[in-house]
């Protein structure tokens, strides 16, 4: 593109410049045009052949008054004076009288020719004496050769002057036909820069530039047109899993380098009828007309799937990817609208997002009535803290050592106008999603301070941060500000994070703000995620939540005690506080307590409560033996 400006640029200056030389060389040729036309009519000759031809009338007349039997009277002698000196008077007022100053002594002469013609004035009374007439005539008559020399030499100069002037009209005419030549080459370069800007404007329009394929424009624009001739169509979206984590832990340039090979690799299953597009960030899509669409789509997924599986080498970064995919397949003669297919495909890719990821999904009709609600759902939220929609519940922290209640994590819950209760798992991605989040988190944060600043000092309070809230560049102030209008001692307060948090740049950064201020941070589900135990080292955290799937599911997998028995042994190692979750029976008691946790979450210590029941279940906790 920047070629593509420069020759513009170059183009327009040059057209520019060519324009204002052909002004200039037209400027000079209208100017020359018109002087030589003007010296054509400097017919010198004829004007000053005419004052001759005055003067020797004058003379003939005069002299013909003498002869014998003349009948000339003093009349006719004054009015050949008379047109004389007319005659004179034209010369004067008109371009002959120019051409005599052109000559060299010309004024000069011509001013001695007129001042003798008019000292016959004076004497025109004493014509009658013949030798007083015979002295006029012998100074008039010198005067005739005279005038027809300057008349002459008048005609030469202007000649000359007009061969000059034809002379450099053909060289502005030659600049002219030059510069006019430049102006065509000019205008048509122009007229090729235009084109070729025009098809890269309507290229860069429809296809993306970091990969090449096309972008959302030109995917809704082949969409529009595609052929059906060849069967139903079939639309598969798909996402890359946990894009956002390897983009903020290697970088922007290896998360762009990361899309193209991602790119490449899905190329080379495309057949001639398939068309792929990125639709923006980490998003592509494939549609396609087959006879057998369903079956094309299965495969297709299940070869990108298996495509991106293979290990990714992008710098010194080496890891494996997964994709989530959605698909919708138009209904054989039905011929369903764009708009229709990839909103089925998006409820079918957030079906497969729901399911865990790495998989793929078909649209159903029963995935429509899903997105309305999600819709309904993030509609709701935008009004839910103003309606008072929000309320909180508190489930107890207990030591296991004594089976003492040692703090209660916050839970939020919903309650929608029209849907009723609405489970966590459900809103919060809904509300994440649409950024709601953050100012839904610090309602929390500011509910939660409030109900724990009417505990017994004794008592912590364990509050959720999302990743999302950690884009939130104030966050760190608002806890401080929070604390402060609470009275509620930082040493109370705990702070949990999901390992999705840690793959943030600035997480480690926010994490020793926040405990600058005092508080705790807890690393909740770990084991879940996929972080590893380094993250454990490489953070500055005070606890860590065991996954409630571990606890639950230890008598059936081996494999999970080894892992639980490991993450509670570095956690010792590195003085953090160990919590399990999930636990909902006395054999979990006997599993977690066997790993030195000393702390315990369940439903066998209590479930999620009001903020009023808080107090009165301290008094009647569950001992634990």
């Amino acid at each position: 593109m920047n070629s593509l400006t420069r020759l513009r640029s170059t183009t327009v200056l040059t057209v520019v410049a060519s324009v204002v030389l052909a002004i200039g060389a037209a400027i000079t040729l209208a100017n020359y045009v018109v002087w030589a036309t003007q010296s054509k009519r400097f017919n010198s000759t004829y004007e000053s052949g005419q004052l001759s031809a005055e003067l020797f009338r004058f003379e003939a007349t005069l002299a013909n008054r003498f002869l014998p039997g003349s009948q000339t009277t003093q009349d006719e002698i004054e009015l050949r004076y008379q047109i004389l000196l007319n005659r004179l008077t034209v010369i004067e007022g008109g371009e002959t009288y120019q051409a005599y100053r052109q000559v060299p002594q010309g004024a000069d002469e011509y001013a001695d020719i007129k001042t003798a013609i008019h000292a016959v004035e004076a004497r025109l009374p004493q014509l009658g004496d013949p030798a007083a007439a015979r002295e006029v005539l012998d100074t008039l008559l010198p005067l005739n050769s005279r005038l027809l020399r300057l008349a002459s030499s008048a005609q030469n100069v202007l000649t000359t002057r007009v061969s000059e002037s034809q002379e450099v009209l053909g060289k502005v005419v030659f600049t002219i036909s030059i510069i006019v030549a430049v102006l065509v080459l000019s205008g048509v370069a122009l007229v090729i820069t235009i084109l070729r800007l025009k098809q890269r404007s309507d290229r860069d329009a429809r296809y993306d530039s970091l990969t090449g394929v096309l972008n959302r424009n030109g995917f809704n624009i082949a969409l529009a047109e595609l052929p059906r001739g060849n069967g139903p169509c079939a639309i598969v979206l798909l996402d890359v899993d946990n894009f956002k984590a390897i983009n903020d832990r290697y970088g922007h340039s290896a998360g762009d380098a990361f899309l193209v090979q991602i790119t490449q690799r899905v190329s080379t299953l495309m057949q001639p009828s398939m068309v792929l597009a990125r639709l923006g960030g980490d998003e592509f899509a494939i549609v396609f007309c087959d006879k057998t669409p369903c079956a094309v789509a299965e495969k297709l997924c299940q070869d990108v799937a298996s495509l991106l599986r293979q290990p990714f080498d992008v710098g010194e970064a080496h890891f494996n990817a997964s994709a989530s995919m959605g698909v919708a397949l138009e209904t054989p003669g039905q011929h369903e609208s764009p708009i229709t297919l990839m909103k089925n495909a998006d409820g079918a890719l957030y079906a497969a997002k729901e399911a865990g990821r790495a998989c793929y999904r078909f649209f159903d009709p029963v995935m429509r009535e899903q997105m309305l609600r999600r819709h309904e759902l993030r509609q709701g939220l935008f009004v839910a803290q103003e309606r008072s929609e929000f309320h909180l519940r508190f489930q107890p922290i207990v030591e296991l050592e004594d089976g003492g209640t040692r703090g209660f994590e916050v839970l939020l819950r919903w309650t929608h106008p029209t849907l009723g209760d609405v489970p966590p798992g459900e809103f919060i991605p809904v509300a994440e999603s649409s950024a709601q989040i953050i100012a839904i988190g610090r309602w929390v944060i500011a509910q939660g301070l409030r109900v724990a600043a009417t505990w017994p000092d004794d008592l912590f309070i364990s509050i959720n941060l999302s990743a999302r809230q950690f884009t939130d560049v104030s966050l760190v102030d608002y806890v401080e500000r929070t604390l402060a209008a609470s009275n509620v001692r930082p040493q109370r307060v705990v702070f949990e994070i999901t390992e999705s948090v840690l793959v943030h740049n600035e997480a480690a950064d926010i994490i020793a703000r926040l405990r600058r201020l005092g508080v705790q941070v807890a690393l909740d589900d770990f084991g879940t995620g996929y972080a590893a135990l380094s993250y454990l080292r490489r953070f500055e955290l005070d606890k860590i939540k065991i996954d409630k799937s571990f606890i639950q599911t230890h008598d059936n997998d081996p494999r999970n005690t080894l892992v639980v028995r490991a993450i509670c042994d570095l956690a010792h190692q590195l003085d953090l506080e160990v919590i399990a979750e999930g636990v909902e029976t006395t054999e979990h008691v006997a599993f977690v307590k066997s790993l030195n946790c000393r702390f315990a979450q369940g439903y066998l210590f209590g479930r999620p409560q009001p903020a009023d029941q808080c107090l009165p279940s301290l008094r009647s906790a569950r001992a634990i033996t």
